[in-house]
């Protein structure tokens, strides 16, 4: 098995459980209820340009709304080809329109985790946003077409 779909597998393998009876995916409008600073997850700062980006960046209650409304579900595949990764995330909690309250982390190039609940009965689902409008609100925008 290849490096690559060795990464792929775990997801793979996650994304493929039954989800609990009554699960729905989120829904718009979103509403952003709380969100935190940038966090740089770099393991040194030795790349001190990617860990001054992140410092500088930040989403508005507006841009996390726009982000969710612009981004879209996506599978490990489309998630592991047109988009990067960056040791700089915003996490918090949002509100869809079904009355569901969400955690979330977005990733600064342009991908984003929702979930809900633990253990058995977690909801998670994985986000891109690469529609025209999602480059201005990350650090990196996607790689492939959108």
């Amino acid at each position: 098995m290849s490096a690559a779909m060795s990464r792929l597998v775990p997801f793979a393998l996650a994304t493929t459980l039954a989800l609990p009876a009554g699960a729905a995916e989120p829904n718009g409008p979103y509403t952003l209820l709380e969100a935190s600073r940038p966090l740089f997850e770099g393991v040194t700062n030795t790349d001190r340009a990617t860990a001054e980006a992140c410092a500088g960046w930040s989403m508005s209650k507006a841009q996390v709304e726009r982000f969710f409304t612009l981004g879209e579900l996506l599978d490990g595949v489309v998630l592991h080809h047109q988009f990067a990764w960056l040791p700089c995330s915003i996490e918090g909690r949002v509100h869809d329109g079904r009355g569901q309250v969400w955690n979330f982390r977005i990733n600064a190039a342009a991908t984003a985790t929702t979930w809900r609940g633990d253990g058995p009965t977690r909801e998670e689902y994985r986000w891109g946003c690469r529609r025209e409008g999602c480059e201005s609100l990350v650090l990196m925008g996607a790689e492939g077409d959108g």
